[in-house]
């Protein structure tokens, strides 16, 4: 599995921008996953749209969308989330809310889960050696295939 993070990509300038590359490798993705707590800026709504145009054309990547419930005061903030959510709902797709990243990570790995039973993945047992090596990532299943997965500021939610 592949993970594509903003934070990975090159600071050099790029043509069109940095976010052109970053709207670029959401082409490659199967998967797009959107992170909100706040608000939703500018450039996540960017990064989703790109993701949906793709989904829209292709079938993929699948998008999940999960929303921890926001802590700020911020009208302005919360205006983006509630816009966002109304964008959402017009197209018939509606949020998860998680409270902790122990839940969000369950309930990902429930939908990843999922998809393998529907054939998208293919999973194989975890090496027990392998999870003694490295306990963060110790689940029931590792993914044998690679799959380029698009993902939004992790580190904003924990």
């Amino acid at each position: 599995m592949h993970l594509e993070l903003w934070e990975d990509f090159l600071d050099a300038m790029a043509p069109g921008g940095l976010q052109s590359e970053y709207n670029a490798a959401l082409k490659d993705c199967d998967i797009f996953v959107l992170l909100a707590f706040n608000k939703v800026g500018k450039y996540t709504a960017e990064e989703f749209g790109q993701a949906f145009g793709q989904f829209a054309e292709a079938q993929k990547p699948f998008i999940f969308t999960y929303f921890k419930p926001p802590t700020t005061q911020s009208r302005d903030d919360l205006k983006s989330l509630w816009a966002f959510e109304d964008k959402l709902k017009e197209l018939k797709h509606y949020k998860t809310e998680y409270r902790t990243i122990e839940g969000l990570r369950e309930h990902f790995s429930n939908q990843l889960d999922k998809l393998a039973a529907n054939g998208f993945l293919k999973l194989s047992p975890v090496d027990p050696s392998a999870q003694a090596e490295a306990p963060a990532a110790a689940t029931t299943a590792t993914v044998t295939k690679t799959y380029n997965i698009g993902k939004i500021d992790q580190a904003r939610f924990e």
